[in-house]
């Protein structure tokens, strides 16, 4: 609830209703006074706020000018915590989520040893892409993920028997640190934005 005055002449008070909990100076050219029933008068400035012990309907403030020169001001009541700067929104948003409308068959990659290899192409563009990533249980061990250029230490790591899924519209390489070569499955789920 916002209650303001344009030019409050000097050392006047006047009565307002307001409810809430919280108040908040929002704007004021100078300081005024604030008294209410059960709390005494409380100087604010711009950007002060006050806690009320209760939520409280419909009760009468009252609001002073003790300068020398008329001021200007607005407050803002609330049954929720407000600051300076902040403004209560209420947004109501609605999403639809839809799942991948197109699968690729891609072989295993290889990734030799002690070497990186392309695991997959980056998207087209305006395409969104899950990628599940898997390596055997049986495989020599794992490779890390990443950029071209991965080398160990970097990147993500997919362990042998592990399966991961990674939101990726980029090209996707790897790196094997094993001594043998080790083979990625790779399989891209994807929907045109």
């Amino acid at each position: 609830m916002l209650v303001s005055r344009q030019a409050q002449a000097a050392g006047t008070t006047v009565k307002d209703a307001v409810q809430g909990r919280y108040l908040l100076v929002r704007s004021a050219t100078n300081t005024i006074e604030v008294l209410a029933p059960g709390m005494g008068a409380v100087r604010l400035e711009e950007g002060d706020s006050y806690q009320f012990s209760d939520n409280i309907e419909n009760f009468r403030i009252e609001i002073t000018n003790p300068n020398a020169t008329a001021v200007d001001w607005e407050i803002e009541t609330s049954n929720h915590e407000i600051k300076p700067g902040k403004q209560a929104v209420s947004v109501s948003t609605t999403s639809i989520i839809q799942g991948a409308n197109s699968v690729t068959n891609v072989g295993g990659v290889t990734v030799p040893a002690g070497s990186n290899a392309l695991l997959i192409a980056g998207a087209a563009p305006d395409t969104s892409r899950t990628l599940r990533l898997s390596i055997k249980s049986d495989a020599a061990g794992g490779v890390y993920l990443g950029a071209a250029g991965i080398a160990a230490g970097q990147g993500g790591f997919l362990e042998a028997g592990m399966v991961d899924y990674v939101d990726c519209e980029a090209a996707l390489y790897a790196y094997n640190p094993n001594g043998v070569d080790v083979v990625v499955q790779v399989l891209p789920f994807e929907r045109a934005l």
